[in-house]
């Protein structure tokens, strides 16, 4: 498990720092799984394996309604 700062997130995976603040704040992603707040440091630390899973599995998500909308020709 590897876990990073917000700063170093974006050389890891294709997602902006106000991206991962945004999905934050909407409460996509849960904190102690996709991220945790460390008190000692000061800063939040990302934890890559599940971040990296949540894309492929949202990435799976909207090929799949893109195909649902095709089949209805939307």
């Amino acid at each position: 498990m590897k876990w990073v700062k917000i700063g170093q997130l974006t050389n890891y995976i294709a997602i902006s720092e106000q991206t991962a603040r945004k999905m934050i704040k909407e409460n996509i992603w849960e904190e102690g799984r996709h991220y945790v707040k460390n008190p000692y440091i000061g800063h939040m630390l990302f934890n890559l394996e599940e971040l990296e899973a949540w894309l492929l599995q949202s990435s799976k998500e909207h090929n799949q309604a893109m195909s649902l909308m095709k089949m209805k020709d939307w």
